[in-house]
């Protein structure tokens, strides 16, 4: 028997939870919400993942999705004079970030939807009375308002339009509900109004607050004020109502006061203070979070705020971890003193003993966030602080809840928290690893690709910078190496070398205990298994995946050596031949998948093999091939096919550029000068764009192309525009490095007009000088 609950978002938590305790082999319970994941820690698909999986299915599956498009919005269609299907899913999804907005924006719902509130604006009863179903839609958590109800809203926004001496102009409010229902904006279900949908209600109300026709906005945003002031709505109401105008820039400035005023800031906080401990506490906090963000608190309300924040904190519980971290954060960016202090007030053997008792798998990583949040910077006593932190640590509770997965648990639940120990408190990470490790291997096997989620935790942190790097399958001296080159790449997320080289002398037995188990059970993993749940994943599904074997390349090349002999080779030229037809001929996707797997001798003739079977199809060599496999790039450079141009803007920058340059360069130097040339526009671009902090690497480039060919650089620097140049150059001076005069130098021996701002520049610098002297 299955029972499906609709609305759970609207219905009492304790039915909910009844009608959960109810699940048996005979009996399952299928909740349907749409309650708004912003409070929650267990989200298993980002909205932005969503989407792309959605775009792209659209995109592999155009030939049935065009027609549907082109019945929902007639601007859309085959003939010269309207828009390509494909067309309309690209701009669809460059301008969303969610799938509703995208599907929205794809189906023409922005033109159906703006005609719908033209008419009800013209009406201005309509506007008025759908702005406020839109509000109720919002407070209630997607429940609705009854129709008795919204009389009285009616009547309370706007009594010019809907009272007189008789009483409630009961006919214009009817009038108002009939257009409404004609444009299809409304709909009910027992005995409750409902804009069409959730999101039609945000996009409409966010909309409806900014008209100025027959003071519409006024009046809606005087309302939204109103319920915010209302003490008997439910903080997650007023949470659900606030976040329609986070996003919005003309919200945030210009309409702000109209609805989050002083006096409704003190009236949330109040009630925000007031909160019950638990999952309301924990929405509380968010939504102070939020109000923040829109509206700073001034020092009375930031105060009041964190003197009550000092006082819960020795209480935090699963269900709040969450939004301590959201308002510790807002705290930081917008009153860093108050920040400091309660990070000070706190005990952080108390916040170690919290973690280990009251964590749980799905808040973990809230827990670590609000860990980072409450340390102190290394000059303020970091290396006492995570003592005190050690000493608070019951690991044998700490590792009994990380170790309770449950059906739907996943490892992206513990990857951040399991950081944030690597950082703080490399022994219990050690214990926090090991109680993991046996769900991480049979979520490998189990789902390769699932297992991947969330990985950026990883590989952006402590696991990849120091963990990985100690593997003891690299030499003693890769691994020194490579610990000081990513700790001076973190900049102030790392801190000081100094600070972590004191930190790594004092733990390097525990970390390189947490490297030696972490390469073992990694090892221990089925990859063959692993790799064949690929078989049945789609190109879009791949995201993070080649994170996850950055990771394993780093602590082992002998793991990504087996993962790509276990590649199945059917799938992989399927996955190829479904991106080419959709990029023409471009497997950029993949092609980030594969790079890591070349870091190994045996992975790289794979991939070699790979590239050779698809030789036609690939009708733009991957640039994120070309280190690896210069002899190809420059082969098809001098057949004259197409290579690709890594972005100095993005990746590795001009140093990447640079060595794929000189990769090519020692391939063939005619493929090298060729390439260049081919490049040129994207090239002057940047160039034109480049920052100060890159013109050392530019000089570098700059040195690779004239030991190659001076007459080429000269080419390349006589295109640049002058005008773009002078701007972004303008600031060097005196006191710039060494390496930056030099390139200068370089451009001052050329014609033309660059060549004249880099004179001038050097001439400039060289009076500052002679000045200072």
């Amino acid at each position: 028997m299955l029972a499906v609950v609709d609305d759970a978002q609207a219905i009492d938590p304790g039915i909910v939870a009844d009608f959960e305790a109810c699940v048996d082999a005979g009996h399952a319970v299928l909740l349907v919400s749409t309650e708004r994941l912003e409070t929650r820690n267990d989200e298993m698909v980002l909205a932005s993942q969503a989407q792309r999986v959605i775009f792209e299915y659209c995109k592999v599956n155009i030939d049935e999705i065009g027609p549907l498009l082109s019945s929902l919005d007639n601007r859309v269609g085959k003939s010269r004079f309207l828009e390509a299907p494909l067309k309309r899913l690209e701009m669809a999804n460059e301008s969303t970030t969610e799938p509703w907005a995208f599907m929205y924006a794809a189906s023409g719902g922005d033109r159906r939807i703006s005609t719908a509130l033209d008419k009800a604006v013209d009406n201005n009863h309509a506007a008025v009375v759908f702005s406020l179903i839109c509000i109720a839609q919002m407070t209630t958590q997607d429940a609705g308002i009854a129709e008795e109800n919204l009389q009285e809203w009616a009547h309370l926004a706007a009594p010019d339009l809907f009272s007189d001496e008789a009483g409630f102009r009961k006919r214009e409010f009817e009038d108002g509900i009939r257009l409404l229902r004609a444009e299809r904006l409304v709909t009910s279900n027992n005995g409750r109004m409902r804009a069409s949908h959730i999101r039609v209600a945000d996009q409409a109300l966010r909309e409806l607050g900014r008209r100025t026709e027959h003071n519409i906005g006024t009046l809606v945003m005087a309302f939204v004020r109103r319920c915010l002031l209302d003490p008997e709505l439910s903080v997650r109401g007023k949470l659900w109502l606030l976040r329609t105008f986070d996003n919005s820039e003309t919200y945030r400035h210009r309409l702000r006061d109209s609805f989050l005023d002083v006096v409704v800031i003190d009236a949330l906080v109040d009630q925000c203070l007031k909160a019950s401990p638990g999952h309301e506490r924990g929405t509380a906090l968010y939504l102070l979070w939020d109000v923040n963000f829109i509206h700073a608190f001034n020092e009375l309300q930031a105060a009041r705020i964190a003197e009550k924040i000092t006082q819960w904190l020795p209480t935090i519980t699963a269900d709040e971890a969450f939004g301590f971290h959201w308002v510790l954060s807002g705290l930081r960016s917008r009153h860093e003193g108050l920040h400091a202090q309660i990070g000070q007030s706190v005990s952080a053997q108390m916040l170690g003993h919290r973690l280990s008792v009251h964590g749980t798998r799905r808040s973990a990583a809230s827990w670590a966030d609000v860990v980072r949040e409450l340390s102190p910077e290394p000059e303020h006593g970091l290396e006492a602080w995570r003592d005190e932190l050690q000493s608070g640590i019951d690991e044998g509770a700490l590792c009994a809840w990380l170790s309770d997965t449950q059906e739907g648990s996943q490892p992206f639940e513990i990857y951040n928290l399991i950081n944030r120990l690597v950082e703080f408190v490399p022994s219990t990470a050690v214990a926090a690893f090991r109680a993991c490790s046996a769900s991480l291997v049979a979520s490998f096997e189990k789902d390769l690709v699932a297992a991947a989620e969330g990985f950026s935790a990883w590989f952006f942190g402590p696991m990849h910078f120091i963990v990985a790097d100690l593997s003891p399958s690299r030499g003693a001296e890769h691994q020194e190496v490579e610990l000081h080159d990513e700790v001076t790449s973190e900049g102030e997320e790392a801190g000081s070398d100094e600070d972590y080289t004191a930190f790594f002398d004092e733990h390097e037995s525990e970390l390189r205990q947490l490297a030696s188990e972490t390469l073992s059970v990694m090892h221990s993993v089925n990859w063959l298994s692993a790799v064949g749940t690929l078989d049945r994943r789609e190109l879009y599904e791949l995201e993070n995946l080649d994170l996850l074997f950055a990771w394993l390349a780093v602590l082992s090349v002998e793991i990504t050596d087996q993962i790509a002999e276990a590649i199945p080779t059917d799938w992989l030229d399927r996955v190829a031949a479904e991106e080419a037809q959709t990029t023409n001929g471009s497997l950029t996707r993949l092609s980030h998948v594969l790079q890591y797997l070349t870091d190994g001798s045996r992975g790289k003739v794979i991939v070699r093999q790979f590239l050779d079977r698809n030789e036609e199809r690939i009708q733009t060599f991957p640039e994120e091939l070309i280190a690896q496999y210069p002899d190809i790039a420059a082969e098809r450079i001098l057949n004259g096919r197409r290579v690709g141009v890594q972005s100095p803007k993005v990746g590795g920058g001009w140093s990447a550029l640079s060595e794929d340059l000189e990769a090519i360069a020692a391939a063939d130097p005619g493929a090298a000068k060729q390439y260049l040339r081919g490049s040129w526009n994207q090239l002057i671009e940047d160039i034109q764009d480049v920052k100060e902090n890159q013109l050392e690497k530019v000089g570098r480039f700059f040195d690779l192309i004239d030991s190659l060919d001076p007459t080429v650089l000269n080419e390349l620097i006589g295109l640049v525009d002058k005008e773009a140049v002078q701007t972004s150059w303008s600031g060097l001076n005196a006191g710039a490095p060494e390496a930056i005069k030099k390139l200068l130098r370089r451009v001052a021996r050329t014609s033309g007009h660059i060549g004249e701002i880099a004179r001038d520049l050097l001439e400039g610098s060289n009076t500052k000088e002679q000045g200072a002297g």
